[in-house]
Parts: structure tokens; C-alpha cells; sequence
């Protein structure tokens, strides 16, 4: 008989719950020094059964636990199905499988066979829901948001926990030093929509289009955006093209780190453009010149303006290496 903890199957309607629920059960299970070397990730329609299963029969390191998740298993081959639900009916003790799906993946007769397994059924929120919900994203980010204010982002964004979850990162950095998110920052940030030339400026950066990135960054001050806002969030796009870059090196599929990244399907073709062609070291360098500029603004007098001149010009020229003073 399973171990109730050793396999998980999180399924459901809404992708982000879901996805919400496995990096809490991730951090739970994996923890230490080598939680890495204890982690094995499989999606579906890429991975074979013999990969899984391989994984699963590594003893773990270090670690009372291994960790296998497969993301939309609901998506293998029938017979690969069966194997894996044969499978999971005597998981090892030091091996937790996490299997992650649809709705369809709850009803599956193969995994629905299986003892003992724990549920976690994400189903869509209702209105109290949604407001706890977005309440709770918001202090995660160490801020607060006024019931005015999630009656409004409700209204503004676009209906799904995806987007609404992009809002508040977007409206977090809008805010800067303030605590509370109130209902003027939604509809100038979500409403108006101004912020969104700050993701321009993060594609101009990425394709290393000095000019645009300037015209851009003095568009979004005559706008009112502070420099060290927009510093945020190009620190947070640069991010994502690392992930982004480091995943199709090891052979993910397109699918799979979109996915991951939750990114908005309209972006997406332009930013996994940017991803191929950026080296990952070229990424690194341009991580290492915003922490530069950030712990030079907190210890120097020069002009934010100035700053983020200079930072942008050495975004976009990888051999540029002038200093800021």
C-alpha cells in the first residue's frame, strides 16, 4: 500500500492554483544543501516512461527523499499510463512522485486505481475565493492591497489568476516604497496600461536596441515611472530569459517553459525569440550590471536619470564598459 505522502496528484481547471500547490508541496519535501541533485522534472508529452521511472528508482542523496514530478501526465501514452500507475502502486519509501494534470487527470481510470494517493483538486475560485486570493498574493510580496482596490483590479484585469497574478507584480514595483496597493495604482497601471511599455523596454533591451530602450525609458519618465521602478522590472524580465535560456539548453520544449513561466501568449514568441539568441553568459552579464547599478544608487548622490542612462547603454552594448562615475 502507497504512503499517502509518497504520491501526489494535483489536477484541475485553474493552471496557476496548480502550479501554486506544487512549488508548496516541492518545498515541503525537498529542503537541504542538495535538494537539486534530489529533484527530477518530466512533462508529459516529452518525457518516456523509462526516464521516470529510472528517476524514481535513484536513491536520494543526502536526503531521506527524492522528488519525481511529472507535469501533464494526463498527456502520456495509455500504455505508458499503465506502466507508471503499476507502478506508483508500490512507490519506494524514500521516493515521492508528484503527477500534474487537468480535470481529465482526476478521472483517469489508471490514476484514479491508485490507493492512498493524496488529491488536490484545483478547481476554479468563487468570488470570496478570488478576493482571498488575490489578498494573500499581495502580502506575499510584503504589500497590502484596500478591498477598493481588488474590486477594481477584478473589474480591470483580464479573468484569470494568470494575469491577475502579473498585475500585481506589475503594480508591486509601481509602488515602490509604499505598503498598501490602493484602487489609483489600478487604474493607473492596469487601467491607463502606461506600464506596459516597461516590457517594451525589457524586448528592446533583450534584442540590444539602444535606441529604442532610450526612447522607451524617456517615454515611461515623462509618464511619471521612477527610475529605480523600471530597474525592477527589467531586472525581472532579464530573469525570465534566464530561466528561459537555461531551460532550452537542457532540451525543454517551448510548451514547457511557457508553462513555467506563465508568460501572456501575445509576448511569448518574441520573448523565446529573445532567449534563443542571448547566450546565457550574455544574461548573467546583464544581471551582474543591474545589481551593480542598484548597489551604486543606494551609495552615491548621482542623478537617478543619469543612472539609468548609463544602465541602459550597457545593457544593450555587450562590449560597452564605461563606468557610471
Amino acid at each position: 500500500m502507497v504512503n499517502k505522502s509518497n504520491l501526489i496528484l494535483i489536477g484541475g481547471e485553474e493552471d496557476f492554483l496548480k502550479e501554486e500547490a506544487f512549488q508548496k508541496v516541492k518545498k515541503e519535501l525537498i529542503r537541504g544543501e542538495f535538494k537539486e541533485f534530489n529533484y527530477n522534472l518530466f512533462f508529459g508529452k516529452d518525457a518516456g516512461i523509462s526516464n521516470i521511472l529510472d528517476a524514481a528508482n535513484t536513491l536520494p542523496f543526502m536526503s531521506d527523499k527524492r522528488m519525481v514530478v511529472v507535469k501533464d501526465a494526463d498527456k502520456l501514452r495509455a500504455q505508458d499510463r499503465e506502466v507508471l500507475t503499476r507502478y506508483c502502486a508500490s512507490l519506494k519509501e524514500t521516493t515521492c512522485m508528484v503527477l500534474m494534470g487537468g480535470k481529465e487527470l482526476l478521472k483517469d481510470k489508471s490514476f484514479a486505481s491508485i490507493r492512498n494517493a493524496k488529491v488536490i483538486d484545483c478547481k476554479p475560485l468563487n468570488k470570496p475565493g478570488i478576493d482571498s486570493w488575490i489578498s494573500r498574493e499581495v502580502r506575499t510580496r510584503g504589500k497590502s492591497i484596500s478591498s477598493t482596490a481588488i474590486e477594481t483590479l477584478k473589474e480591470f484585469a483580464p479573468n484569470d489568476l494568470e494575469s491577475i497574478s502579473h498585475e500585481i507584480d506589475k503594480l508591486t514595483c509601481y509602488i515602490g516604497k509604499r505598503d498598501e496597493i490602493g484602487a489609483e495604482d489600478i487604474e493607473k497601471v492596469v487601467v491607463e496600461g502606461g506600464i506596459d511599455n516597461i516590457f517594451d523596454l525589457g524586448d528592446a533591451i533583450g534584442k540590444n536596441d539602444v535606441q529604442a530602450a532610450l526612447k522607451i525609458s524617456l517615454l515611461l519618465a515623462r509618464e511619471g515611472k521612477k527610475p529605480h521602478e523600471t530597474m525592477g522590472l527589467i531586472a525581472w524580465h532579464i530573469r525570465r530569459l534566464y530561466i528561459a535560456s537555461d531551460m532550452l539548453s537542457k532540451g525543454y520544449s517551448v510548451d514547457s517553459i511557457s508553462r513555467l513561466l506563465w508568460m501572456k501568449r501575445e509576448r511569448f514568441p518574441e520573448f523565446i525569440s529573445q532567449a534563443r539568441n542571448l547566450r546565457k553568459g550574455e544574461i548573467e552579464r546583464k544581471l551582474e550590471i543591474l545589481l551593480r547599478v542598484d548597489s551604486f544608487l543606494k551609495t552615491s548622490r548621482i542623478p537617478e536619470n543619469v543612472a539609468m542612462e548609463w544602465l541602459i547603454i550597457n545593457l544593450c552594448y555587450p562590449g560597452f564598459t564605461q563606468r557610471v562615475c
